[in-house]
């Protein structure tokens, strides 16, 4: 019995310290892919992971005066170190535009937004964020909501999700993967299942809501 015990202390020291064994038990561990845009993006802005309690924390912070919140705004705006992020919406947006071969286009410093035409359309759309790193675009078309249904539309969204980046909608759009709500008389929301919750990346889904004579298309995501 006491050479059997030492023969399994034997086999047990010599197999965790054999290399061939070690490399089959590493290639047993699966490691989930890194989405490439929050890699850059943690690359970026070194606060996204040293800051993530404190932007959880934020969230909770709700129960306080309009005055406090406003010296809140104003000490952020001067002392940037604080963002996790990003809030030079002006600069990010127009490095965002460039990417995407937009180079004429008039920024709105009230409201931090760019507007230009594209394909006969009005868009407006800004990037960047403190706590929330966010892409927007805003589309204004005269194409009826309702055309939707017979895919004009929705070609239109499709092409402007796919030249603008926003890469979930553009795949999911261009197999069909969405659903479609009707909210009203005047609104329908795309839906769309998120396959990777643990990316950080949300992407609430697509407005499209009936304004007057236009029709408009909000494509939003942003990283939390």
């Amino acid at each position: 019995m006491k050479y059997i015990f030492q023969a399994i202390i034997l086999f047990t020291f010599f197999s965790c310290n054999n290399p061939k064994q070690q490399a089959i038990e590493n290639a047993k561990i699966v490691t989930r892919k890194i989405d490439p845009t929050l890699d850059s993006l943690i690359k970026k802005y070194p606060n996204y992971t040293e800051k993530k309690t404190q932007r959880e924390n934020i969230k909770s912070e709700k129960i306080k005066s309009d005055k406090v919140l406003k010296t809140e705004v104003d000490n952020e705006s001067e002392n940037n170190s604080d963002c996790v992020f990003d809030d030079n919406y002006k600069k990010i947006t127009a490095e965002w535009l460039g990417e995407v071969g937009i180079k004429k286009y008039v920024w709105d410093s009230k409201i931090n937004k760019a507007t230009f035409i594209y394909n006969g359309d009005t868009l407006t759309v800004y990037k960047g964020g403190c706590y929330h790193f966010v892409s927007s675009v805003e589309i204004k078309t005269d194409l009826n909501k309702n055309k939707l249904l017979d895919s004009i539309l929705l070609t239109k969204i499709t092409d402007i999700a796919c030249k603008f980046k926003f890469d979930n909608y553009c795949k999911k759009l261009s197999e069909g993967k969405f659903k479609k709500i009707d909210n009203s008389n005047s609104s329908y929301f795309l839906e769309f299942e998120d396959d990777d919750p643990e990316d950080n990346l949300i992407s609430e889904g697509i407005n499209i809501l009936e304004k007057r004579n236009s029709t408009v298309i909000e494509i939003s995501e942003y990283y939390n």
